[in-house]
């Protein structure tokens, strides 16, 4: 399993509590259409006094690079990524392999 990782700054004329509404809400059934698509996560950024650099990152889990490529190149991504350009400002994106080192949940602690 491959994964296509965003970490997303919003637009500066997007207030924050929008851009979450936005990205929580309007977004997901855009996403879910993507072909290949096997999980998706958004991880929002904790407010805090200074700020952070992004405002948060998602995760696209995928079966493969093959299967990234196809679905990064379909009619669902390029309408998808018209959508982003309106609440969304600066993108960077990049795919990866997870390794689980300690998983979510752990309770022998």
């Amino acid at each position: 399993m491959m994964k296509l990782v965003a970490v997303v700054r919003r637009r500066p004329e997007v207030p924050a509590e929008e851009f979450y509404r936005i990205w929580r809400e309007d977004l997901p059934p855009l996403v879910s259409r993507l072909p290949g698509l096997r999980g998706y996560q958004q991880n929002h950024a904790v407010p805090r006094e200074r700020g952070w650099p992004w405002d948060g990152a998602a995760e696209l889990w995928f079966d493969d690079r093959r299967a990234i490529q196809t679905a990064m190149s379909s009619p669902e991504a390029i309408a998808l990524a018209a959508f982003e350009q309106t609440f969304i400002g600066t993108v960077e994106k990049f795919v990866a392999e997870e390794h689980t080192i300690i998983p979510p949940g752990r309770t022998d602690r």
